[in-house]
């Protein structure tokens, strides 16, 4: 009984640290050859701090950067609480899957310089489908 009850007690606790932030919507579609998306998307903190984020996007993976304008490209939230931004991106007229991403570092919220950054990231489909990468 006490062994489930630790258990139990331990679960609790990480559930609640394991909170995070969020974006909405987290899957968008572009008809094919779009050459500038751009969508209004809200992010959203459920870390029980103060944090700061910014806007990254990607092409394809997260390892293809890819230069893209948010307004505002960086912007602090309070516990709880959500914000609207928007982001324009230049495709080119190439279609595939582009990653629009929000980015929490610790560090530049005074927490220890070793902290791990996370991203949260919305696919955005163009001429592709966002859930399984195929053409539409």
């Amino acid at each position: 009984m006490r062994k489930r009850l630790l258990t139990g007690l331990l679960c609790l606790a990480v559930a609640s640290a394991a909170a995070g932030h969020s974006l909405a919507p987290s899957r968008l579609y572009a008809p094919s050859g779009s050459e500038l998306i751009g969508y209004t998307m809200r992010a959203i903190n459920a870390y029980d701090v103060p944090a700061s984020y910014s806007v990254e996007c990607y092409q394809h993976e997260l390892g293809n950067p890819i230069a893209c304008s948010a307004i505002p490209g960086q912007f602090r939230l309070r516990p709880g609480s959500y914000r609207n931004f928007r982001f324009r991106l230049d495709t080119g007229g190439e279609d595939g899957m582009y990653l629009i991403c929000t980015v929490y570092d610790p560090s530049s919220d005074g927490g220890a310089a070793s902290s791990i950054k996370t991203r949260v990231c919305a696919k955005f489909g163009v001429g592709v489908d966002p859930e399984t990468g195929d053409p539409k």
